[in-house]
């Protein structure tokens, strides 16, 4: 048992698949609440995962401008909120990733 919680500790430092469907889900949210113009920035809202690292983001490159302002130009938030809506599913998508490594040590 203990060599099978020994792998199963080692496994939890690649947690990419719930990564994915974590950032895909505030992907999505964000590339809708995302403001439109001619729709560049939501097209360019992107999701990556890899080992316990997520990054979502925009590559426009006035993405960070409509999320934060500028001096003249209030917030346009649309990151932000995507991921404050979304914390039900990540938290969704790790416990199951997580949950499913540690029924492997059940029957060992």
């Amino acid at each position: 048992m203990a060599s099978s919680l020994n792998r199963v500790a080692g496994e939890l430092d690649d947690l990419t698949a719930a990564g994915t469907k974590a950032g895909q889900a505030v992907k999505v949210r964000a590339a809708h609440g995302a403001p439109v113009n001619t729709g560049a920035l939501a097209r360019s809202v992107y999701a990556e995962a890899s080992g316990t690292e997520v990054v979502v983001g925009a590559r426009a490159p006035y993405a960070g401008f409509q999320e934060y302002g500028t001096v003249t130009t209030p917030a346009s938030p649309y990151l932000r909120p995507a991921l404050e809506a979304s914390t039900t599913e990540i938290v969704a998508a790790y416990t199951e990733e997580i949950q499913t490594k540690l029924e492997t040590v059940k029957g060992a």
